[in-house]
């Protein structure tokens, strides 16, 4: 059996670090997403370089609740990208779980950004991009925190 080089092996239940910031005086925000959120975090993140910073998660079960823990307590915001309906789910409880065990740490709502509940994606190019989750939609969802 052939093994993955270790750089393509990755480890279950171990986020990390994309991007950082050392927020010193100013109001900084954490982004925690997985999957196709890390890009759209990145291109959401550009014009708030030094503010932002992104933990991808990698895998949800389990959560790597514990950097998740110190990121918040550095940032004392959150915003969660996922591409599932933004009314349920994975991405909702997380940050049920962050608003009841971080309460203390938080300076704002935690905001989840995600999909519209619908019954499809709409094949129509104008309805799939209102729709579906997009750097337009995250950055405002910045704006909207830092701005809290």
């Amino acid at each position: 059996m052939i093994e993955p080089d270790a750089a393509y092996r990755v480890p279950i239940g171990k986020g990390r670090m994309v991007t950082e910031t050392n927020p010193g005086d100013k109001s900084a925000c954490t982004i925690i997403t997985y999957g196709r959120g890390v890009y759209w975090a990145e291109a959401a993140a550009t014009e708030f370089a030094d503010r932002m910073e992104i933990l991808d998660l990698r895998t949800i079960s389990p959560v790597d609740f514990g950097l998740i823990t110190e990121r918040i307590k550095r940032t004392h915001r959150a915003v969660i990208v996922t591409e599932e309906p933004v009314n349920y789910g994975f991405a909702q409880a997380l940050a049920g779980r962050i608003s009841t065990e971080l309460f203390e740490e938080l300076d704002a709502p935690v905001r989840v950004v995600g999909s519209m509940e619908t019954p499809a994606i709409p094949l129509n190019e104008n309805l799939e991009r209102f729709v579906l989750v997009n750097e337009s939609k995250v950055r405002n969802a910045l704006v909207q925190t830092l701005g809290y």
